[in-house]
């Protein structure tokens, strides 16, 4: 019957499927190299999206002198300049997920590791002070506090620490080992 009509339903007729393909299944270490590469695409993804949302919510004083008013408004991560490193940072977490997925060696997953401590690292930093960024850098009047893209910024760092921890763990260090 290999290719040839099969009556299933009264008028209808479907051809019978063959698989066009017999892949092998994947191993353990191939699913934990693909969760990885997940992870390291959502934080990518995460410290982007971060990067273009506010990072700061402000409480106003209660006078502001009229040529300041403008010094109230909320800034977003892309206007500071570690947000402007932490967008690169997340360009990079993107990149090296798609390479260890081609190349399945631990060489992007290590690029991953860096870049995800330095990115966490200045994400925990500004989120801990982030009257540095607001008063010294950014010159802005208020109280602030951080926002939901400084938190998703932080939250990327460590969820791609923890998505390269899985890919060098999951990949061999050469094509050959």
């Amino acid at each position: 019957m290999k290719g040839e009509q099969a009556a299933v339903l009264g008028r209808h007729a479907y051809r019978l499927m063959v698989p066009m393909s017999r892949a092998e299944p994947r191993d353990f270490f191939d699913l934990a190299r693909s969760f990885a590469m997940a992870l390291l695409v959502g934080a990518g993804v995460a410290a982007i999206v971060g990067t273009a949302l506010h990072w700061v919510t402000i409480q106003p004083p209660e006078v502001v002198p009229q040529d300041q008013a403008d010094a109230l408004a909320a800034f977003r991560g892309i206007e500071t300049s570690d947000g402007r490193l932490i967008l690169v940072g997340g360009v990079i977490l993107v990149a090296s997920a798609l390479a260890l997925g081609f190349r399945k060696t631990s060489g992007p997953a290590w690029i991953a590791l860096f870049t995800s401590v330095i990115v966490g690292a200045i994400a925990i930093a500004d989120y801990r002070d982030i009257t540095t960024v607001f008063y010294d850098e950014m010159q802005r009047i208020g109280r602030p506090s951080p926002a939901l893209g400084l938190l998703l910024d932080a939250a990327a760092g460590i969820v791609g620490l923890i998505g390269s921890l899985m890919g060098i763990a999951a990949s061999p260090r050469r094509d050959g080992a």
